[in-house]
């Protein structure tokens, strides 16, 4: 799924709390319906189609015809003048739209999703997704399972308003859908540079190689009988980093500590 060049290493923002560690001890990623996501967009936005010009029209009407069963009644409904009339294209337009919902229906009604970052040290990340800097950040290598396998996808953010574009070529073979439906996302949320994980079931625990996991950070915040929790979790073979505040600059920079 996709094209991207997949990061060496993606991360995991957690809060400190029992989901978060249970998915933890049991070395699993937990894929939640997209409906429950903070941005109502996610996975269920519109789109324009680019190329409903008189060319491919012209192309559509005479395939449409040359399959239709009855092309008298075709005729009769499409044709004006000797020419394809305003409600074949109308009705092309919202073929289209309608061939994507039930795409979207039928295979994606009960996908889940898991999401993660390229960036380990995005300010916004912390307070967003772990809890304040309350929490704690896991360092994944891609090279092992499940990264390693076709289901990851690098999120786009185009930086217009504006709803993405779909090929009327493309939509009878769903090319692109997949990339524009699940991927794209508003401009607003480019801090995230954001890579996710899909399953076909949604609200289910998938388990991940153990050997993935090679380090956490911890929040600005954390307390230290958290990080000592986790520490219990993981081992001590795994390296551990704390978040501390810049002195000169508004950012936060990762510091090896040794539990």
């Amino acid at each position: 799924m996709g094209t991207d060049i997949i990061p060496l290493k993606l991360y995991k923002y957690q809060m400190f709390d029992y989901y978060a560690l249970n998915n933890l001890r049991k070395n699993v990623f937990w894929f939640r319906k997209p409906e429950s996501f903070n941005d109502p967009f996610d996975c269920d936005i519109n789109f324009t189609i680019t190329d409903i010009n008189d060319e491919n029209l012209e192309l559509k009407f005479i395939f449409l015809l040359d399959s239709s069963p009855d092309k008298e009644n075709f005729l009769q409904k499409y044709l004006h003048e000797g020419k394809y009339n305003q409600r074949f294209r109308d009705d092309i337009e919202k073929g289209a739209i309608h061939a994507t919902n039930v795409v979207k229906e039928k295979k994606w009604r009960n996908l889940g999703v898991t999401c993660f970052s390229k960036s380990r040290d995005n300010i916004l990340m912390w307070s967003h997704y772990a809890d304040s800097h309350r929490g704690f950040c896991l360092e994944f290598d891609t090279g092992f399972l499940p990264f390693t396998v076709e289901k990851l996808l690098k999120v786009k953010y185009p930086k217009s308003n504006l709803y993405p574009v779909l090929s009327l070529q493309d939509i009878p073979h769903n090319l692109n859908l997949v990339e524009t439906q699940l991927g794209t996302k508003s401009y607003h949320w480019k801090y995230e540079r954001e890579w996710r994980l899909f399953a076909p079931v949604c609200n289910q625990e998938h388990p991940y190689d153990s050997r993935s996991l090679i380090g956490v950070y911890f929040g600005c915040k954390t307390s230290d009988e958290n990080k000592n929790n986790i520490k219990s979790l993981v081992g001590s073979s795994i390296r551990f980093y704390e978040m501390q505040k810049s002195k000169t600059e508004f950012k936060v920079i990762a510091q090896e500590i040794f539990l």
